[in-house]
């Protein structure tokens, strides 16, 4: 039979993960792809791109059998795709944003209740604000916050906790005044919680939700888990401010306010309670909130990317997949260092499965692709359009690329 034939030879359902091996008709025409995908911003969801590039996949092979995997990597969208691998559903709750207006949010609560996925940008995130409000001298988590502590009420004995995409840099104190700590400057004024703040703080107390740095009493049992891909420390030239403060808005006076500020802060509270985690990897991400969450929830940072795949059970689909295509919005030299592509190349050279990826705009050279551990990266747009256009047609754009790639594909078999 010739590898291109769709006829099912009946046994589609019954082989093994590695089937074409193990079932002794390696050429028995049954292929395999995982589709893995980001959503692409502003246009499509993780879903509906999954659904698009499956949709132009099998316009070049009906007989192509496609495993669906909606991916995220820590940032918005991480808590709808967690609640979905685990059975879950999304909730809402009124919370605030960036600059403390109500804001409706969602956060996702797996299928047994135990366990609450929660996007930091869902309520302390960029995309709130209009490009003239963005100041992270007067933005906070506050919100953030809010609904750790709605979740928790609801009986959630876990958070998991993105902070990709946060328009703050409070380094997690506003947060955690939402969670009943309080931060008093010199003269004993109560402060907000915002960047501005800093470097004011002169002490803090614990009480009401938190006690000492721990979750209180009735909430002792409750596990904080943070998904932080990025390795920045908290202040200092790799810091949180000097690197992402001016994409939330901040002028060069701000950044070095605002770097002296989490120095100030870290020593504040190194003073008050011995504890030094400035210098963690990841203490700086999210403005901060990485220390934060360290220093007053007690938290696990670990990897968003690698959580997804985990829950998606990535590795274990790999098995007897002849391609993986992925996909977000963009690919540059940043994709190497951590965001989700990277770690989906990681895991598949292991069982040795090429990866593919498509994407709005390709800003990768064929050497940073390569680097990436990519076979192949395809930008969708096909013709000159603008970017109103190609947001509109990207489901579309997908199909056909999605098509063209599996047509190159088939060809060379």
């Amino acid at each position: 039979m010739s590898p291109n034939q769709t006829e099912d030879c009946g046994l589609k359902d019954s082989c093994l993960p590695a089937g074409r091996e193990d079932c002794g008709l390696k050429d028995c025409g049954l292929k395999r792809l995982i589709i893995a995908c980001d959503s692409f911003k502003d246009s499509l969801g993780a879903f509906a791109v999954c659904e698009a590039v499956k949709r132009g996949v099998q316009l070049a092979d009906p007989g192509i059998h496609c495993t669906l995997l909606p991916m995220a990597d820590g940032g918005e969208g991480t808590a709808e795709i967690l609640a979905h691998y685990t059975g879950g559903q999304m909730v809402e709750m009124v919370s605030v944003g960036p600059l403390f207006r109500p804001v409706k949010a969602s956060y996702g609560i797996s299928k047994d209740g135990r366990t609450a996925f929660i996007d930091m940008a869902a309520c302390s995130g960029l995309q709130l604000l209009k490009r003239g409000e963005r100041n992270p001298m007067l933005t906070s988590t506050f919100g953030t916050g809010l609904m750790i502590k709605n979740a928790v009420e609801r009986g959630a004995e876990k958070i998991v906790l993105g902070i990709g995409g946060s328009a703050t840099n409070d380094a997690g104190m506003g947060m955690a005044t939402a969670l009943g700590f309080s931060f008093f400057d010199k003269n004993g004024k109560l402060l907000k919680g915002r960047g501005k703040d800093l470097r004011a703080v002169a002490h803090f107390t614990e009480s009401g939700f938190l006690s000492k740095g721990l979750l209180s009493e009735k909430n002792k049992n409750v596990e904080v888990e943070v998904l932080c891909d990025v390795n920045n420390v908290l202040y200092g030239a790799g810091g949180a401010s000097l690197v992402y403060a001016p994409q939330k808005g901040a002028d060069g006076k701000m950044v070095t306010d605002l770097d002296l500020g989490l120095r100030s802060f870290a020593e504040m509270v190194a003073g008050q309670t011995g504890r030094h985690f400035e210098n963690l990897p990841g203490a700086g991400a999210a403005g901060g909130t990485g220390f934060g969450a360290k220093v007053f929830l007690q938290a696990n940072l670990t990897s968003g990317i690698d959580k997804v795949l985990e829950a998606a059970g990535f590795e274990r689909l790999l098995e007897g997949a002849d391609l993986v295509i992925t996909g977000e919005g963009k690919i540059d030299e940043q994709t190497a260092s951590g965001k989700l592509i990277a770690g989906i190349c990681r895991k598949a050279k292991k069982k040795k499965v090429p990866v593919a990826a498509l994407c709005g705009a390709l800003e990768a050279s064929p050497e940073v692709v390569k680097k990436i551990g990519l076979a192949a990266a395809f930008s969708i747009v096909n013709r000159p359009m603008d970017l109103e256009e190609a947001l509109k047609n990207t489901a579309v754009l997908l199909e056909e690329t999605a098509a063209h790639l599996v047509g190159l594909k088939l060809s060379t078999f």
